[in-house]
């Protein structure tokens, strides 16, 4: 099945509407939310809950430089285990992140609602994760196509 931002903005709306101020329940909620919209595609995907939680916790720390890098570093360690079912194929094949497209994650929301602010982070998360996550090809076709 296709990726859907609208199945990431459902899921992300708790997290703007408690506004966590502890990074480590910001990055739970936020990796809950981009588990379940990579679980459509990615079957395996909540095996990396965990991971991608801690991950997003240290990129959210306000004191830290290079958050977006770092969270893009996360999708890469996030992605590297999974395996997809790419549109139109029968078997499901490996997956890898590879950030395309813009990585800063800069959002102009100021003043938004919780419901703007989500439905903002989920249209450009989606963009990233399109342009990026490619899935692997095995023979006879080989190659890559991008995850759908």
């Amino acid at each position: 099945m296709p990726l859907v931002a609208k199945t990431m903005e459902t899921a992300l709306l708790p997290m703007f509407k408690a506004m966590p101020v502890d990074q480590k329940i910001a990055g739970l909620m936020f990796a809950t939310a981009y588990v379940a919209y990579a679980s459509i595609s990615a079957p395996n995907a909540p095996s990396q809950l965990n991971a991608l939680a801690d991950d997003a916790a240290k990129a959210f720390d306000p004191g830290a430089p290079v958050g977006a890098a770092k969270l893009m570093l996360a999708f890469v360690k996030f992605w590297a285990p999974m395996i997809c079912i790419p549109v139109n194929q029968l078997a499901i094949a490996p997956a890898i992140f590879t950030p395309i497209g813009d990585t800063s994650l800069i959002l102009h929301v100021d003043d938004a609602t919780p419901e703007q602010q989500a439905q903002a982070l989920a249209n450009a998360l989606h963009t990233l994760t399109l342009a990026s996550v490619k899935v692997t090809l095995g023979p006879p076709t080989g190659g890559t196509v991008p995850i759908t």
